[in-house]
């Protein structure tokens, strides 16, 4: 859900899981930054690695955030990518397109308001989503110890 009344975002913008809490208010629409949050709580549950989340406002205007996991291998890639699927598909949100779950080298989930990329760590290193959009701000993340990911 594309917000044409964009405002500033407050620098300590978190999207925390588990547990889910408040989060503070934003340009987006709290359904975004639910949605956001509820996709990193299931890469979080299913030990992806590395969780990086990209705030694409006046970056790229097809979508609001870009999250972006790591995988051990293709196996766990493919792991992560099927428990994301059932974990929105139980909460009634089905992806608009989902790439890559056959090879589980780079698989790409489309939610339309949040795009999620999940790589194999060296496939990942290779593309650098992160370098290829380095104007896009980064979200910090809550890892299960409530610390803030790095």
């Amino acid at each position: 859900m594309r917000n044409t009344n964009r405002h500033s975002l407050k620098t300590n913008h978190h999207l925390q899981a588990p547990p889910l809490k408040a989060l503070p208010q934003t340009d987006l629409t709290d359904k975004t930054c639910q949605l956001a949050s509820d996709i990193v709580a299931a890469c979080q549950s299913a030990k992806a690695q590395d969780i990086t989340v990209l705030d694409m406002d006046g970056v790229f205007d097809m979508t609001d955030y870009f999250v972006v996991v790591s995988g051990r291998s293709d196996r766990h890639t493919q792991g992560i990518g099927n428990k994301l699927i059932n974990e929105l598909e139980s909460q009634g949100l089905k992806p608009q397109t989902v790439e890559g779950m056959d090879d589980g080298q780079w698989i790409l989930i489309d939610y339309c308001d949040v795009v999620v990329h999940i790589f194999y760590g060296p496939v990942r290193n290779h593309y650098d989503i992160e370098g290829l959009w380095i104007n896009a701000k980064k979200v910090p993340v809550v890892d299960t110890e409530g610390q803030i990911a790095a």
